[in-house]
């Protein structure tokens, strides 16, 4: 994975989203690859939709996604978590990248910017 974020220009600095992992990416980030540590596949975490390994993933993808400032690299681990929990429930007979624009993750998904979280 890439190395450990550093700064962060897609926190919000609203009060009431202070235990949202959307409102703090950054350290979502930070702890999503602390679970990760040890783990020798992403599948050893739980990935099922209300654990909270995909929700912290799910909601750093969404809102950083959204907000245009995407980079792979720096959210690795919740890119990693979020296509993998995905791929696992969503996949169907050669089909992916179209259950995960159904999952909200769409306007303007770039797909070629994911394959560097895997790098």
């Amino acid at each position: 994975m890439s190395p450990e974020p550093t700064q962060d220009r897609t926190t919000a600095t609203t009060a009431t989203g202070a235990d949202n992992p959307a409102e703090r990416p950054l350290e979502t980030e930070r702890r999503l690859r602390q679970m990760l540590q040890g783990k020798r596949l992403v599948g050893e975490l739980d990935l099922s939709p209300d654990g909270s390994a995909y929700e912290m993933a799910e909601q750093v993808f969404s809102r950083v996604n959204a907000s245009g400032n995407f980079w792979a690299g720096r959210y690795s681990a919740s890119v990693v978590v979020f296509l993998v929990a995905n791929g696992a429930r969503c996949y169907d007979d050669g089909t992916f990248w179209p259950n995960i624009e159904g999952l909200g993750a769409s306007g303007g998904l770039d797909r070629s910017k994911f394959g560097q979280a895997f790098e």
